[in-house]
């Protein structure tokens, strides 16, 4: 450890000290040579920890008597021993009722409130950013959680990824075949659940709106969907959105609709691989007087607040947040042991309006929901 490591790991020692002695009658500390001895620091770094924790009015000197515990001890230990999380997140976008990244942020820092833990939270643009940050402030938390932005790892970054190992470590939405934890929904599993959905409803001409290749968990949704659409013999209309690393989702969405439909685009469902381009599919297709469900049916994915105001509520693919907060902290508590776990939470259904089940067509066997089969993804 650096110097400033090592003085705030001696901090930390001796106000965990003056909690357990905040019940005693005496209130007095050790001297500072038996807390430096105590604390593995040298007798000058505790030195300095005594002088900064009664300048912050921690504790107090008594002339020839020793160190002891100030009244006010017990409010400021709280929230300097409450466990402290360095959160690293990409760029604030939306709010957390119409934006997954928010909405995790919000839940994380109502989880962590709950739980007693402090967080720090941190933007950065890019893997090499946030590696640079870890860096340089890992040494001032207890825990790392970091939601990535969306671009693949290199193998040099994943390799870095390794100096976390120290402290735990949690990696959201995303997972790496090395020794990081992750915590990530079943975006395969939703996507396959999504097209069970519409087929269990008779639809046979099914469109995907997708166009974000470089979005791990988009590709992943868009597989699903694919692969639970071939065993009922039946190919996608792919619509592609186009959608741009800084691009609005539900621009692209819209556009890409509009564009679609000029064409004859022909199909009774369709299945958006996010929130935001389920509703700018929404209102492409009612901007072109289709109606929703009665026309084309339409199923998004996350299942974010919002879209309980859309006209009509979007029957969405949800993603369990009070479930994967509740892994996640599993990790960061350190309640797993050391080594590269992949957490997958599957993900559930959020009721809507805007799925139709149409009339019985003429298929050789009727099509069972997904909840009803063999689960053909392990969780």
């Amino acid at each position: 450890m650096n110097r400033k490591e090592l003085f705030e790991s001696a901090k930390r020692y001796v106000v965990g000290r003056i909690a357990q002695e905040l019940g005693t009658a005496e209130r007095k500390l050790p001297t500072a040579r038996r807390l430096a001895e105590l604390a593995g620091c040298s007798y000058g770094t505790m030195r300095l920890v005594m002088a900064e924790l009664e300048k912050e009015g921690f504790v107090r000197q008594r002339q020839g008597s020793g160190t002891y515990i100030s009244e006010r001890a017990g409010e400021l230990a709280e929230p300097f021993l409450a466990r402290k999380l360095l959160y690293f997140r990409s760029p604030h976008f939306g709010t957390p009722s119409n934006s997954f990244s928010e909405y995790l942020a919000a839940g994380l820092e109502a989880e962590a409130a709950r739980r007693g833990w402090k967080v720090t939270s941190v933007t950065v643009t890019s893997h090499d950013e946030f590696l640079a940050a870890a860096r340089s402030m890992g040494g001032c938390c207890d825990a790392v959680a970091y939601a990535p932005v969306s671009e693949p790892f290199t193998l040099d970054q994943i390799a870095a990824l390794r100096m976390l190992r120290g402290k735990p470590f949690v990696l959201f939405n995303d997972y790496l075949n090395t020794t990081v934890h992750s915590v990530t929904i079943d975006n395969r599993r939703g996507g396959a659940m999504a097209a069970s959905l519409l087929l269990s409803r008779n639809h046979r001409r099914i469109g995907l709106l997708f166009g974000e290749p470089r979005v791990r968990p988009c590709v992943e949704r868009a597989i699903g969907f694919s692969e639970m659409l071939e065993l009922a013999g039946i190919a996608p209309v792919i619509i592609d959105a186009e959608v741009d690393r800084d691009a609005n989702r539900y621009d692209c969405a819209y556009r890409a609709v509009e564009r679609e439909l000029r064409r004859g685009l022909d199909i009774t469902a369709l299945f958006a691989v996010s929130d935001y381009s389920g509703w700018g599919a929404l209102d492409a297709l009612k901007d072109a007087g289709r109606r929703i469900p009665e026309d084309v049916s339409l199923i998004s994915f996350d299942g974010l607040p919002f879209l309980d105001g859309l006209d009509p509520k979007l029957t969405a693919i949800r993603q369990p947040l009070p479930e994967i907060l509740d892994r996640a902290f599993a990790i960061l508590g350190g309640e797993l042991p050391s080594g590269g776990y992949q957490t997958v939470v599957p993900p559930v259904f959020k009721p809507g309006e805007s799925v139709r089940h149409l009339p019985d067509v003429a298929v050789e066997a009727p099509f069972r929901p997904l909840a009803d089969r063999p689960c053909e993804y392990s969780l």
